[in-house]
């Protein structure tokens, strides 16, 4: 339901989120050469909390165009679909994650629902994206 006055918002952090994932076999010399950002839990629970108060803000718009966007790749049978189009709310965050910790790296697909998301999030987005 889209919210009728500006109130603000509040980012609640699930604490499951911030545990450390456990590994399986110690780390080579190849993490210190990468990003430790994107290693960070607490990092990563920020950024997606983040990706769905974007959401909120934009009174969830991003969802349906981010549905349409992923049905339409679905549908052209490439194997690239990274999301599911069956959650689009799910995707939205996965994705603006994905962008956020990877930045050039991330997949065409990412990149397009993370500005469909960040568009959406703005109040004075009106127009729909195509």
């Amino acid at each position: 339901m889209p919210r009728a006055d500006p109130a603000p918002l509040w980012l609640v952090l699930d604490s499951t989120a911030l545990v450390p994932r456990p590994t399986a076999a110690p780390r080579s010399r190849k993490w210190l050469r990468r990003r430790r950002i994107a290693d960070r839990t607490v990092y990563t629970a920020v950024v997606r909390a983040y990706g769905c108060a974007l959401d909120a803000a934009g009174n969830f718009r991003a969802r349906q165009e981010a549905q349409r966007l992923l049905v339409t790749e679905s549908l052209r049978g490439g194997p690239d679909l990274a999301f599911s189009p069956l959650n689009p709310a799910q995707a939205l965050v996965d994705a603006f994650t994905e962008v956020v910790l990877h930045d050039r790296r991330a997949g065409a697909q990412a990149k397009a629902l993370h500005d469909i998301l960040v568009t959406m999030g703005r109040r004075e987005a009106t127009d729909v994206t195509s």
